[in-house]
Parts: C-alpha cells; structure tokens; sequence
C-alpha cells in the first residue's frame, strides 16, 4: 500500500477537477471553455428529461383513454406468464426500486425522502424526468450535487 491508503479506501486531497476541453487537472478554477462545456452539458441534459416527460405522457394520455387505468392486472400477469413481455416488465420493477431507494437514499432517508421514493416507484419515467430537472436547477447545474444530494456533494468541485 501506498502512503495515500487507509485500509481499502484511498484518501485524495484537494478533489481534483478534470477540465473537459484541454483535459488538465486543476484543484479549482476550471477554464472558461470548460464552463461553457459543462453548461451545453447539462442544458443538454435537461433537455433529455423535458424530451422524456414529454414522450412518455404523449403515449400514456391515449393507453389511458382506450384501455383505462387497469395497469397493475396487466403488469403483474405478464410477469407470471415467463415470458419476453414479463421479463421486460420485471426488468422495469427492478429499475423502479432502484429509483425509489436512490430518491430516499438522496435525502438521508428522511420521511420527504420516504415519500418522494413512493412516488418514485409509482411514477416512473415521468416523476424522475421531472424531479431530475427541478433538482439540476435547485444545485445550479452542479452534477455532484445532482446524483449524491447537496449534503453529501459539500467540499466537492464541480463535475
């Protein structure tokens, strides 16, 4: 082990910050091209979560007005069947308590954390495009802060 380890974890200070644009590393003070980078980056990315919300309530407003909102019967029936259209929806669950449990996690599990990973796991693609996009506005576009919380992203650059 090297003079940085601890055990299995390796201790690295200050955070260093790759710049996107001419890839040096810097402990604070990214370029300007790098911030204009990481701003096209992330409008991008909230354009992707507008373009989601919009797409999946597009194809749920008419499921909805031709076959109602028997989901559930469905859903879990295709499961028990075993077969291509089950393990997708399986596939799906799965992703949905992931979603869920890193909603709740992102907030420390507090009861709004509980309450929020609900909704997580009843509304899908369209509750996370959306609170992905309020939330990457509240941390100003700070990615750390995005995927850990602005808790746990205290004392780390921007990435």
């Amino acid at each position: 082990m090297d003079e940085n380890s601890e055990g299995l974890f390796v201790v690295v200070s200050p955070p260093l910050q790759g710049c996107l644009c001419c890839e040096r590393w810097a402990a604070k003070d990214p370029c300007m091209d790098d911030i204009l980078l990481r701003y096209i980056h992330m409008n991008t990315f909230r354009f992707l979560l507008v373009a989601i919300f919009i797409s999946i309530v597009a194809y749920t407003v008419p499921v909805v007005e031709q076959h109602g909102m028997g989901l559930l019967p469905v859903f879990f029936g295709d499961i028990a069947k075993m077969g291509w259209s089950g393990q997708f929806n399986m596939d799906f669950l799965c992703f949905l308590v992931l979603s869920a449990t890193w909603v709740s996690w992102r907030h420390h599990f507090s009861p709004t954390g509980m309450v929020l990973g609900v909704v997580a796991f009843f509304g899908g693609a369209p509750f996370l495009s959306v609170y992905l996009l309020a939330e990457s506005f509240r941390v100003n576009g700070n990615v750390a802060a995005l995927l850990l919380g602005p808790n746990r992203a205290i004392g780390m650059d921007r990435a």
